[in-house]
């Protein structure tokens, strides 16, 4: 009985182990507003950058898993937007446009994929007298933040 319960906790510490390696931590990143832009009538362009906290630098190679803006008007039902990413042409700023069919305070949450840093392997072999140099990628994060954008 004793092994069952010993098995069990060690499953679960691997799998709780191996869940904080691909989550991020919710203070890792930062989500900020650079412009919003009425691009036609009930659609909106809003300009993100994801930025690391620790070095304040904007990520770069984020791709977007998931996307959703609503609006909830007090006395009436949520509003849930279609989200479209769309190209900014400025590197590190992601650009979203978005159905917005009425005025107000829309929230944009987004869930996306961050690269880590790659890393460099050196191995050493003395029979051959040569170091071998190999960079390996990192393995990707999985973000979430949201950010808010009135419409006018």
């Amino acid at each position: 009985m004793e092994r069952r319960h010993l098995l069990g906790g060690a499953i679960t510490a691997l799998l709780v182990a191996r869940a904080d390696a691909v989550l991020a931590a919710p203070d890792d990143y930062c989500f900020e507003v650079v412009a919003v832009q009425r691009v036609l009538p009930g659609k909106t362009a809003v300009d993100v950058v994801i930025l690391r906290v620790r070095d304040a630098t904007p990520i770069t190679g984020a791709v977007v898993v998931r996307g959703v803006a609503a609006l909830r008007p007090p006395g009436k039902p949520q509003t849930i937007a279609r989200v479209v990413l769309a190209a900014s042409g400025r590197l590190g700023i992601h650009r979203f446009e978005i159905d917005t069919t009425a005025a107000g305070i829309w929230a944009l949450n987004l869930t996306l994929t961050v690269p880590r840093a790659s890393r460099t392997e050196r191995s050493y072999i003395p029979g051959a007298r040569h170091m071998y140099t190999r960079t390996l990628p990192g393995n990707a994060e999985l973000v979430s933040g949201s950010v808010t954008f009135v419409v006018r």
